[in-house]
């Protein structure tokens, strides 16, 4: 009987499909994937499907785009995104769909091996497919390959310093295209303890590979709070802007900006953003907020500093989806708010049994490093379901080692991806779903 419809009147049926169900049409039969398959390749089912189905913050973790809840169909923002292409917005709901697999408690870990002369990783950070790592002795190495030949290029010069943090962004992809208008743009921050370094990629020769340039230096005041840092999620002229101890500094210009006029910003031990938003924490568990404009002018980028609650004591991590704030403390408490002054205190202590070392929250992602190196993994749908987070609905990967350095979690194309690295010497953990 279907098969007597015009195609017209079978797409009008098929566009009131959510997309799981659409894909489960399409192998159907040959006449309904070639209908299917049509619709996607002539306009932007998929990135209806993108902004309609996924949680805004986690589809801006997934694709790196910023403002992604301002688009919407016939405005020029959708059509910008639009010209990405079909294929590119279906992987993404791939992605998306892929985290969901750590439900399912089937993961295999593999390893990868570095020099012990580095030391202990201090910092990881995952850009689509590649992994940097950071040391003891200050190097940061690029992971090329984590599943086979695990070819690592060293990309910083050694100073000798541990490194803090790890922020990167790939040269060329759909964040340049959107954001930045230059070619060589900086694609590698690294933090010490007294300074920044800014790197970039270049294209050595035609399509043979790439070359690592050191860009420029930034003096900084000499911290023991490795995560006082986020990245800046405005302007279109430069790649880095970030925020660091009550000022907001851009890449072009090595000097501030703009400084919070209130004196708690020296106290700041770790802060984060999202959305024209930073979030920060202080030596006394306080937490506060502010905005930023639209403009591109760095005077005019702080707005009003809002109060946003207290945890205690000393906030050691801060992760921001919105108005969703995840906060673990230097009492090893990890905290919740959904934009209230008030912080929620999950058990962990009487769950866990032992101290949180560190956390790490992408797309639909949760994962807490223990003491006694365990690893928990949690799928958390939307950024709002972090208030109801059950402690024991997680999978739980044991390592042979006593502390969780740091934690990184990516995506290989394929699967989920997360990176561990513990006070191991010589090897960094790798688990896929």
């Amino acid at each position: 009987m279907a098969s007597n419809f015009p195609n017209e009147v079978q797409e009008n049926i098929f566009r009131h499909m959510d997309a799981e169900n659409l894909m489960r049409a399409k192998k159907v039969c040959r006449r309904w994937n070639e209908i299917i398959l049509n619709m996607e390749q002539r306009g932007s089912l998929w990135l209806e499907y993108c902004l309609g189905e996924i949680p805004s913050y986690t589809l801006t973790d997934i694709t790196k785009l910023q403002e992604l809840s301002v688009a919407c169909r016939g405005n020029i923002y959708h059509h910008v995104l639009s010209k990405l292409g079909w294929i590119f917005w279906k992987e993404i709901f791939k992605e998306y769909i892929r985290t969901r697999r750590i439900k399912l408690d089937l993961y295999v870990i593999t390893n990868v091996r570095y020099s012990p002369h580095c030391g202990q990783v201090t910092a990881l950070a995952f850009n689509d497919l590649l992994l940097y790592s950071g040391f003891e002795n200050g190097d940061v190495c690029l992971w090329k390959n984590i599943d086979a030949s695990q070819i690592s290029t060293k990309v910083t010069d050694s100073i000798h310093c541990p490194v803090q943090a790890i922020y990167c962004n790939s040269k060329g992809t759909t964040c340049s295209k959107l954001q930045g208008k230059h070619q060589k743009t900086e694609s590698l921050m690294v933090v010490y303890k007294d300074k920044v370094k800014l790197y970039r990629t270049e294209n050595k020769s035609a399509g043979f590979g790439l070359q690592w340039q050191w860009q420029k230096e930034v003096p900084r005041k000499s911290s023991e709070y490795p995560r006082e840092f986020c990245s800046v999620p405005v302007g279109s002229d430069v790649w880095f802007e970030w925020y660091s101890g009550g000022y907001v500094y851009s890449v072009s210009d090595q000097t501030k900006k703009k400084r919070m006029e209130d004196n708690r910003s020296t106290q700041i031990t770790a802060a984060d953003s999202s959305n024209r938003k930073v979030v920060y924490g202080t030596r006394t568990g306080d937490v506060f907020s502010f905005s930023l404009t639209d403009t591109c002018e760095f005077e005019k980028y702080l707005s009003d500093l809002s109060y946003r609650g207290n945890v205690g004591s000393s906030v050691r991590q801060l992760i921001s989806k919105g108005e969703y704030i995840l906060c673990l403390t230097d009492d090893s408490d990890i905290f919740v708010s959904d934009g209230s002054s008030i912080f929620h205190k999950l058990d962990v202590h009487g769950v866990f049994g032992c101290h949180v070392e560190c956390i790490a929250w992408y797309a639909s992602i949760l994962v807490i490093g223990t003491k006694y190196g365990a690893v928990r993994v949690y799928h958390v749908p939307g950024e709002k379901d972090i208030l109801s987070l059950e402690l024991n609905n997680c999978t739980v990967i044991q390592l042979n080692c006593e502390h969780v350095n740091a934690l990184a979690i990516g995506d290989d194309g394929s699967r989920p991806v997360v990176a561990v690295a513990t006070d191991a010497l010589g090897v960094i953990h790798i688990i896929r779903w």
